[in-house]
């Protein structure tokens, strides 16, 4: 990935029912949501550690912070979501996984404009979990949501914008949810997520 001054890029080389693979030598872990419970946070950590495995994201799934309707919708639980949060910030001297990029991203949502969230989470909802994950993880731990940029602009732009607190959007060059993409090539995407994210205050991308 470049670095200095300009926006990082992650290739994602491969993300396939939670396992994050960003490049192919890094694998062996797979990621189906946040552990339930600290020591399983630190062990998952360990065992990259141990492997010399870098880039580690920690991604939230729908069922962990939600409430099930009887028809099969979502009711987004703020309550449970900072759990998880907590929960990985619990782990003990969490900082020096951040510090030799063990841990890297912290993913609070994915798709939260879904119908399945039962009319989706609001803008403000989802800055909101934005701005516990940031204020609460140690520093350097890049804070992201998988949805590009087309759905975390406009009337998905929460009030008074992202407010620093969102540090990558996942914008998904291919998936069921590839509006943004339709008719570009993956550089050409690249290059349009990184000015629009920029434009909205995300420094980072991932694709």
């Amino acid at each position: 990935p470049p670095s200095g001054a300009n926006p990082m890029y992650f290739s994602m080389g491969n993300w396939d029912n939670g396992e994050f693979d960003r490049f192919p030598e890094w694998k062996g872990v797979t990621f189906t949501g946040i552990p339930s419970n600290t020591n399983g946070c630190k062990s998952m950590l360990d065992a990259m550690r141990a492997r010399d495995m870098k880039g580690g994201i920690a991604l939230t799934v729908p069922g962990q912070m939600a409430d099930r309707r009887p028809d099969g919708t979502l009711d987004f639980n703020m309550n449970k979501y900072k759990a998880l949060v907590d929960r990985v910030a619990a782990v003990p001297n969490l900082a020096s996984y951040v510090a030799d990029k063990t841990f890297e991203l912290f993913c609070f949502g994915d798709e939260l404009q879904h119908p399945k969230w039962n009319g989706t989470i609001p803008p403000n909802t989802r800055k909101e979990m934005a701005k516990y994950a940031k204020q609460t993880l140690p520093a350097g731990v890049i804070i992201c949501v998988r949805m590009p940029s087309d759905r975390l602009s406009g009337s998905h732009l929460p009030t008074g914008g992202w407010g620093g607190f969102l540090d990558a959007g996942w914008a998904q060059y291919t998936g069921p949810f590839r509006s943004a993409s339709i008719g570009m090539t993956a550089t050409q995407f690249c290059t349009s997520e990184r000015t629009a994210m920029l434009a909205l205050g995300i420094p980072h991308i991932i694709l």
